[in-house]
């Protein structure tokens, strides 16, 4: 993590670069507030630290603490108020502000980097539980089978791409995906057989769609693929690569060739009903034409005539 320090006198910017240097950190420097609030935006991500003088031209020490506390600059950073006035109103107006810590000036070098170490071990803290939470956060969403969206935030994620649709007044399809017989697959081979097939063919779909369509394990043996910004044709023709690249390659267990087939379910908005269309209705579409599609036989791609299924 980067040190920041905003002072307009010279001899102190030098002398706090030469101890923190010293002491191995990497340091970023600027002459008044203006520039540092610059430096803050530019390096947000970077900055864990950041020492202020209290008194500078323009933007001040106190003023560019209070702007740095009231915007999300994605990171906790530790501000360090340096002041020539250690009288109990400045230390208050700096806290008040939102600075962690203060310190005088002259400052003693041993009692500065005590206090910087303490504010680089809270940041360290902070980051972490970020990071931790996150990780959480993730999990929460993801099928642990398939590295694909839960059922859960699969539906988040479809009505966000509803509601994006709506605002742009763009198309968006849905398929729904069933592995054919998949009961089959586990009676035959075993249920650690199941899971690798199920694991293989959410990857089939993850290569079959575009970079930024969204796709989850809807349940068991079922998968939702959402594709933004693309009408029925654009759907069927991903849903027939889907197809066509599994049956031409079809999946291993332990050496044996495993073939499957998918029953896929399209239901798609067209851009001028995007406003009007809500996710339970797209999806019971889907679900419709998929339930079509396996009465005809399986292996078959059914296309919803709007929000009514219709083979093809």
């Amino acid at each position: 993590m980067k040190i920041l320090i905003a002072d307009d006198d010279l001899v102190t910017r030098r002398l706090l670069e030469a101890n923190l240097h010293r002491w191995g950190h990497e340091t970023i420097s600027a002459a008044d507030g203006e520039e540092a609030w610059t430096l803050v935006q530019l390096h947000k991500a970077e900055i864990g630290v950041a020492l202020l003088d209290r008194s500078m031209p323009g933007l001040d020490g106190i003023e560019l603490c209070r702007r740095i506390r009231s915007t999300e600059l994605g990171g906790y950073i530790y501000v360090l108020i340096l002041t020539a006035h250690d009288a109990l109103a400045d230390i208050v107006d700096g806290l008040n502000a939102g600075a962690d810590d203060y310190t005088a000036k002259p400052f003693h070098p041993a009692e500065l980097r005590l206090r910087i170490q303490v504010g680089l071990r809270i940041v360290n803290l902070e980051r972490a539980m970020v990071q931790a939470n996150e990780k959480l956060r993730t999990q929460a969403m993801t099928d642990s089978l398939t590295g694909l969206l839960n059922h859960g935030a699969a539906i988040g994620r479809l009505d966000e791409e509803l509601a994006r649709a709506a605002r742009d007044r763009l198309p968006l399809t849905i398929l729904m995906i069933d592995v054919d017989k998949f009961k089959q697959v586990n009676d035959t081979y075993g249920h650690a057989a199941g899971d690798q097939m199920a694991a293989a063919v959410a990857a089939r779909i993850r290569a079959a769609c575009r970079s930024y369509d969204v796709v989850g394990r809807y349940g068991g043996d079922e998968f939702l693929a959402i594709l933004p910004n693309a009408d029925a044709a654009a759907g069927s023709a991903i849903a027939r690569r889907l197809q066509d690249g599994l049956r031409q390659s079809p999946p291993q267990f332990e050496g044996r060739t495993i073939p499957l087939t998918l029953s896929i379910g399209v239901a798609a908005v067209e851009a001028h009903d995007s406003a009007a269309t809500a996710s339970a209705a797209l999806l019971r579409a889907s679900d419709q034409a998929l339930y079509q599609a396996k009465a005809d036989g399986r292996d078959r791609i059914t296309v919803a005539s709007g929000l009514a299924p219709s083979a093809s």
